[in-house]
């Protein structure tokens, strides 16, 4: 079985149409004793969550309990996508764990998303690069 391709065996509830009324997308009903398992199945990084583990929608900035994710249907694939997909459209990509968000300190009090203190850039030298080169 394709999990990302295939209809998986749950209902599925009409959640979009388009203007001509085709359904564009659609959400799996899924028990919560199956959540676990299909997590799994389809969470496409290494280190899989726990279903209690803490994550921040970072479209939505919004925290959430994995277990809360949803699980969409749409262009005939399978997205594993937070629970503010619909008015956010935090996929998993777009997930963060809580603890990443600290400085080196280890302190996110003083955290500016503007500053760059910590992007070393003393090896990088553009005049060096080739076209198509990837400086690492």
């Amino acid at each position: 079985m394709d999990f990302f391709k295939d209809v998986l065996p749950y209902r599925l509830v009409e959640r979009e149409r388009d203007a001509s009324g085709f359904v564009t997308s659609e959400e799996y009903v899924i028990p919560d004793e199956e959540r676990e398992a299909v997590l799994v199945q389809h969470y496409p990084f290494e280190g899989v969550p726990n279903l209690d583990d803490e994550m921040e929608d970072i479209h939505a900035e919004k925290t959430f309990r994995v277990r809360d994710y949803k699980l969409v249907r749409e262009n005939g694939c399978n997205l594993l996508v937070s629970p503010y997909y619909y008015e956010s459209g935090g996929s998993v990509i777009d997930w963060m764990p809580l603890d990443a968000w600290v400085t080196d300190e280890g302190d996110a009090s003083n955290f500016d998303e503007n500053a760059d203190d910590d992007l070393d850039m003393s090896d990088f030298d553009n005049d060096r690069l080739k076209p198509g080169e990837i400086p690492f």
